[in-house]
């Protein structure tokens, strides 16, 4: 019988395969890949959606005339509510205050303004709720 030489490559192929297997299988297992990857976004849209805000109740409170001038954004009078209309300016106030304060990054300004007490709102809703008591949030530290 003839005896069949076999090259280097078919002698140790199947280990040299498997060498390579774990190799690469200990480089995964070793190089860790993060799960979460934090990065800034906008979203834009061409046609984003618009709140429709529909009450029905009866102005108590004119702060306008019939005949006078008005421009945007100008409170022409309050509808029908529990609230204290001189509370809910006020808090709009506070709401805009806090929004310039977190902007600008100003920590002392912000324990200051979250001192404030508002208890003429009459009935909040729950993300108002959460403002309307002179305690922050739950879960915002500065």
């Amino acid at each position: 019988m003839k005896e069949i030489k076999l090259n280097k490559l078919a002698k140790y192929g199947t280990i040299i395969t498997c060498i390579i297997l774990v190799i690469v299988a200990l480089f995964t297992w070793l190089i860790r890949y993060p799960e979460t990857v934090n990065s800034e976004a906008k979203l834009t849209g061409t046609n984003a959606p618009k709140p429709i805000i529909a009450f029905i109740g009866k102005v108590t409170t004119p702060f306008e005339k019939n005949g006078d001038q008005v421009k945007k954004d100008d409170i022409i009078g309050c509808v029908e509510t529990t609230a204290d209309i001189d509370e809910v300016l006020k808090f709009e106030n506070f709401v805009d205050t806090l929004y310039m304060l977190v902007n600008s990054d100003n920590s002392d300004g912000i324990q200051e303004i979250m001192r404030q007490s508002f208890s003429g709102l009459g009935s909040c809703n729950p993300i108002t709720r959460a403002l309307c008591n002179p305690t922050c949030p739950t879960g915002i530290t500065y």
